[in-house]
């Protein structure tokens, strides 16, 4: 391990085990990047849950959109304490909180089968409807 940073046991550092480590440049072009596409999901998705709240009793395929935006806003905030990472030299950050990395995993999986279910019942509600 890296001896200036004090990681618990659960948070595995690759630039620990080879020579290099991440350009801090590059770093923060892609933290930058992610931070300004997550930003414009967040916006866009809630423009898109406001619009379709006011359409929520219009039939099952608003309902779809309204809950498809609302998981689009959830995968959006999710990825935030991943942005910082590139922020913050690539360390663990929030991660380096064991519970937080349980709870994050956990909620990051059901955010992402979630959309993908959303999205399966809204192709078939096409094909049918």
């Amino acid at each position: 391990m890296n001896g200036t940073f004090l990681f618990n046991e659960h948070v595995f550092m690759l630039y620990d085990k080879i020579d290099t480590r991440p350009s801090y440049l590059v770093d923060i072009v892609l933290g930058t990047a992610c931070l300004i596409l997550c930003i414009v999901g967040i916006v866009s998705n809630g423009l898109a849950f406001a619009y379709f709240w006011s359409k929520r009793s219009d039939g099952f395929v608003p309902q779809l959109y309204l809950r498809i935006a609302l998981i689009d806003i959830l995968i959006c905030l999710a990825q935030l304490p991943v942005i910082s990472c590139f922020f913050i030299g690539r360390k663990p950050g929030f991660f380096n909180n064991k519970v937080f990395c349980i709870v994050w995993t956990i909620s990051n999986e059901i955010v992402m089968k979630s959309y993908t279910i959303a999205v399966v019942l809204l192709s078939v509600s096409r094909t049918i409807l």
